[in-house]
Order: structure tokens, then sequence, then C-alpha cells
């Protein structure tokens, strides 16, 4: 016997021809709509977390990085033969 997550009912609201494109892609793609719904919920919430976690490691790099002047930046590029 299979064991399924608990499950609610979710109402939204959504613009008639977005509803329109999600049927005709889930009949074309043998999915269903519940399943589509949950795994894209899921997926923006995953990079929304990850989004989180990257903008804390920026901030906290930012408060000890240590800044290049500009005449050490053009004598890096300089070196590499970019400028």
């Amino acid at each position: 016997m299979a064991v399924h997550a608990q499950q609610v009912f979710l109402a939204a609201r959504i613009p008639v021809d977005l509803k329109n494109k999600l049927s005709v892609y889930c009949e074309n793609h043998g999915i269903k709509m519940n399943f589509f719904i949950a795994k894209a919920i899921r997926d923006m919430l995953k990079e929304a977390a990850e989004d989180s976690q990257d903008i804390s490691m920026a901030r906290g790099r930012l408060k000890t990085a240590e800044f290049a002047s500009q005449k050490e930046f053009d004598q890096y590029l300089s070196k590499r033969n970019i400028r």
C-alpha cells in the first residue's frame, strides 16, 4: 500500500489564459495539474531558500572583504593581457 503525504485544498485566482496554457501543457505531457502545481511551488520555495542562503553568504563575505584599489585592479588586468 502506498503512503501519501497529507494534502490540503488550495484555491488560487489566476488569469484564464494562464490556466488554459497550463491545461494544454499538462494534457500534452500526460501529467496531472495538481502534480505540476505542487512541483512548481516546491521548486520555487527551494530556489527562494537558495537565494536567501546566497545573499546571507555574500553579506558575510562583504563584512570581511578586502577590496583592491583601481590601480591594483588595472595592474591585475594588464598582467593578464586583458587591458
